[in-house]
């Protein structure tokens, strides 16, 4: 909790203490405009309070890894990289199984392996009778199944360091490695108005790379493999001549033209199911087996769509300009019906057709109709009209349920590759239903004119993270938006409390929501709430490896830094920094005061912010007026401005104890991944019994159209089956094991909740910063030289690492946080992404340090 002391466990925490203690005591860059004043006696004694705590974390010797730690660690590692392989297997042995290499000879291997599969021994041998078929069951679905599982085996095994972490060799060279991963190449101007980001790590290209030298592959050695085989293997442009169709096609032909369309319309499936719809839920496994948070994801999401729907387009032009070209051919379509029968949906309902040309029709028909689709929801994804208009772009993007009704239509093999991706991403979709059953008051109070402080409270066993983030919907403003927001509460500051907070843009859906919050007497709001999500294993854990910590915010994209501080302040004693860059002073002080609470109650802490006062509003001063911008750059008128600012705004009336209680949180680690990978058991379950019932005598003369459509919809109705199974039983768990906490959403009435109202003030600890000196002092050291001016983080950095680096005396990691404005996230950007792996502060050669720098990426 805050304020208690944290012991330092090993000698590692106490030089972590012993460095940050001399960057407390570095003063602050004089800035021209406001230079800061003669440090006090008791400046002094606030940043040298912190001596008998050092001297007792000295006293811990390092540890050494125990057995059962090594053992561990192995276990969890060996099983996440069984499950990052398990997870490119498919990818990998698509390469192989549509290659000549695969396919060619006599025997050949793919002779082989068909007689192979055809043991009636085999599980699930005896529903598809076909090994084809079953062949790729096995290559392109129980790998990610046998993934998934590994995940949940490994989520269960604690995480612990590295026991390699303690050679400071293998550490280095970790260090570079990474540092040279993170630099970022600037992309040209052109490119980013077209919607590409300014910037790609280096890691980022080399995945870039992986994924196209998988696709590229595919599509090669396919097209390698086709045109051998004669125009008697594609559908539209055969010869005639028997002989003739066993030719090799012709590299550079309209014949060769249908085998790229076809290629890239496979390829096109295959990036819909494994690429785009697999990782993109909010908890998919896919990305716990990649290590690839859902925040990245949705990044790569975007551009793996861009490409796929680039390559559908290629698909469907290729293939209309292949019936164009075949249209009254002489050896084609001799007759000239090419273009009509098949892009004229009435065709056969107008003419005499067979079976074969009326499915041909239908397929085409189908796969228009799937493009159309694809072309809206791309076009509502623009960057232009996703940042202005997010409603139209979330319910345009619920088209992809259209679009996997079509595909599975207009390709009769997609399921295979769509069925794993549907598995998982409905389990991720359906859970996050299930947090529509609940709605219930939140308490509410307004931090300044446009920011709003949201919490509620959690039953005993359930639990988050800091850096976790929750969905908000308010069904008064919208029933079908939710909103991701992080939290700004930490749980070992702020027990079963969590707090988040919004800011309100004119006109949007958050200004909407605090115009209803502002209706309301009694400080509350009516809300749905799904969480927490987040990293499994917590960015805290990560970090906590670090030497030190440097978290950057502007204006409201402080509140997950607040979180992470506060929780690595309470549970370690790395040295901690906040740097936060405000326009206001109103603005500043909606955290002012748990800031200073923080700054007083964690030895290893140190906020510094910086008011640009860029977005001047009137400050009041004590006489009723309002201090001008210049007067204001002395510390004292700001403290005044500040005070003024504060009294104004005290909330109204009383606010209420939030009657909303998360007792059933969504799912999150191994019970996720547990879920995932039943869930696709079930899915293939039900594909294998649709592909049994399909091939009863009774079903001889059934279009394959509805036997696609049964199997997509016994697929999908297998995953829903099994998530009201898991509803089920979380709620019967609930009751057995927090039946005193259970509420429901009409239990907590306005009389109740003002049974246990609690005085509108501050949500800090200590008391109010402005009304006692040695707050004016804690102020004083957060903001003194660094009004009006923006922070140099060229020099902030530096001297952070430098004063860590020479204490420790070995190259230091230390970890930099940034979530705000573009421009100042490319100034941290250009200070970190320089042309060497490691920064050379000015010492020895072993003075150096690393910087691993993460960017908040909410942009969806």
């Amino acid at each position: 909790m805050a304020g208690d002391e944290v012991d330092a466990t090993n000698g590692k925490d106490a030089q972590h203490f012993a460095a940050f203690l001399d960057y407390l005591e570095t003063p602050t860059l004089p800035n021209e405009s406001n230079p800061p004043k003669d440090t006090t006696e008791e400046v002094r004694q606030e940043n040298n309070f912190h001596d008998e705590f050092i001297e007792e974390s000295l006293s811990h010797a390092k540890g050494t890894p125990t057995t059962a730690l090594i053992i561990a660690w192995i276990a969890r590692s060996f099983l996440f990289f069984a499950a990052f392989l398990l997870a490119l297997f498919p990818s990998v042995m698509k390469i192989y199984e549509t290659s000549h290499w695969f396919r060619e000879g006599d025997p050949s291997v793919y002779d082989d392996a068909k007689d192979w599969f055809s043991n009636p021994k085999l599980p699930l041998q005896s529903y598809f009778d076909n090994s084809k078929i079953l062949m790729r069951v096995y290559f392109f679905i129980i790998p990610y199944i046998l993934s998934a599982l590994c995940v949940a085996v490994g989520l269960i095994i604690p995480a612990v360091p590295s026991p390699l972490s303690s050679s400071n060799h293998l550490q280095q060279r970790r260090r570079a490695i990474g540092s040279f991963l993170r630099r970022t190449l600037v992309l040209p101007t052109f490119l980013v108005r077209l919607g590409l980001p300014l910037r790609v790590s280096i890691a980022e290209v080399i995945g870039i790379v992986i994924f196209l030298t998988l696709n590229i592959m595919t599509i090669a050695v396919r097209v390698r493999r086709s045109l051998p085989r004669g125009s008697r293997k594609i559908e539209f442009l055969v010869d005639s001549d028997g002989d003739a169709s066993k030719d090799p096609i012709d590299p550079i032909s309209w014949q060769a033209c249908e085998v790229w369309a076809k290629t890239l319309g496979v390829i096109s499936i295959l990036n819909l199911g494994w690429y785009l719809l697999m990782p993109v839920g909010r908890k998919s496994v896919l990305l716990e087996a990649l290590n690839v948070s859902w925040e990245r994801a949705i990044k790569y999401h975007r551009w793996v769509g861009y490409y796929s729907v680039a390559i559908m387009v290629v698909h469907g032009l290729m293939y209309i300009a292949i019936f164009i070209h075949g249209d009254g051919h002489p050896i084609y379509d001799p007759e000239g019906v090419m273009v009509e029968s098949n892009l004229n949906a009435w065709y056969c309902s107008r003419n005499e057709c067979d079976e074969d040309q009326a499915r041909m029709l239908r397929r085409n028909i189908y796969g228009l109709v799937t493009l159309f689709l694809i072309m809206v929801m791309t076009v509502f994804t623009l960057p232009w009209i996703r940042r202005q208009k997010f409603e139209w772009f979330f319910y345009a993007h619920h088209l992809f349920v259209l679009v996997l009704v079509f595909v599975s239509l207009h390709y009769k093999g997609a399921i295979i590759y769509l069925l794993p991706g549907i598995a998982i991403y409905g389990v991720d979709k359906l859970m996050a239903l299930y947090a529509y059953k609940k709605t219930a008051p939140v308490a509410t109070r307004m931090l300044s004119s446009d920011v709003i402080e949201i919490s509620f409270e959690t039953t005993p066993g359930v639990t988050y993270k800091a850096g976790d983030y929750v969905f908000l919907n308010v069904p008064s403003v919208s029933f079908l938006q939710w909103h991701p927001y992080s939290v700004t509460s930490a749980p070992s500051a702020h027990g079963k409390k969590v707090m988040f907070h919004l800011k309100g843009f004119s006109g949007g859906w958050t200004d909407q929501v605090i115009k209803e919050a502002l209706k309301r007497d009694d400080n509350t709001l009516n809300v749905r709430l799904d969480g927490f999500y987040g990293v499994n294993n917590g960015i805290c854990d990560q970090l906590r490896s670090k030497d030190g910590v440097i978290l950057v915010g502007g204006g409201i994209g402080v509140t997950p830094m607040m979180s992470l501080a506060l929780e690595l302040c309470a549970t370690s004693s790395i040295p901690v920094t906040i740097m936060w860059v405000v326009r206001t002073i109103e603005e500043f002080g909606i955290f002012s005061t748990e800031l200073a609470d923080a700054r007083r109650s964690y030895k290893n802490f140190k906020p510094k912010v910086w008011c640009t006062l860029s977005s001047h509003k009137s400050s009041p001063n004590n006489d009723g007026g309002a201090f001008d911008r210049a007067k204001l750059l002395e510390f004292d008128n700001f403290k005044l401005a500040l005070q003024s600012i504060k009294e104004s705004q005290t909330s109204k009336g009383t606010m209420a104890t939030p009657a909303f209680i998360l007792d059933e949180p969504s799912l999150s680690g191994a019970s996720n991944a547990t879920v995932m990978t039943i869930s696709t058991i079930f899915a293939l379950i039900a594909y294998a019994l649709a592909v049994k019932i399909s091939k009863k005598d009774s079903h001889a003369d059934t279009p394959q159209d509805f036997i696609s459509l049964m199997e997509l919809a016994m697929v999908s109705l297998s995953v829903v089956l099994w998530i009201v199974m898991v509803i089920g039983v979380r709620y019967v768990l609930a009751l057995v094991l927090y039946p005193t906490t259970k509420l429901t959403t009409s239990s907590a009435t306005t009389e109740e909740m003002a049974a246990h109202t609690v005085s509108t003030g501050s949500s800090g600890s200590g008391s109010d910063l402005e009304h006692s000196k040695r707050d004016d002092l804690v102020l004083q050291s957060i903001i003194q030289g660094n009004i009006g001016c923006r922070p140099n983080i060229s020099n902030e950095f530096s001297s952070f690492a430098r004063v860590v680096a020479e204490k420790i005396g070995r190259p230091v990691d230390i970890a930099v946080l940034a979530c705000g404005p573009p421009k100042m996230v490319e100034s941290i950007n250009d200070y970190i992404n320089v042309p060497s792996s490691f920064f050379n502060l000015g010492v020895d050669k072993n003075q150096q340090a690393f910087f691993s720098f993460i960017e908040e990426d909410w942009e969806w």
